[in-house]
């Protein structure tokens, strides 16, 4: 699967923001395969739950949702409490 996701920093980021805008539709790619894999097999989950079956960070995990959301490819729906207590959004396939 490939994306076509624009990433960029903003102009006044430092050099190495501009580096890893640069390198991040590599990794973005794998992320967005493993993220559709786990909610294939295990729906209706949180980032944590997610950044557990993939082994991917929740950060990362929280970046690439959106991405897929708008993408058509993953919607939300409910939530439920995270690891934290507070209460996290329910992803699922669209």
């Amino acid at each position: 699967m490939q994306m076509n996701i624009e990433f960029h920093a903003r102009r006044t980021d430092p050099e190495t923001s501009h580096k890893a805008a640069a390198t991040v539709k590599v990794f973005a790619n794998v992320h967005y395969k493993l993220i559709l894999a786990s909610l294939e097999f295990h729906p209706g989950e949180t980032i944590y739950q997610i950044a557990d079956r993939t082994h991917i960070s929740h950060v990362a995990i929280a970046r690439r949702l959106p991405e897929l959301e708008r993408a058509g490819l993953i919607r939300t729906e409910g939530e439920r409490p995270g690891p934290t207590g507070r209460m996290c959004r329910v992803w699922w396939l669209a």
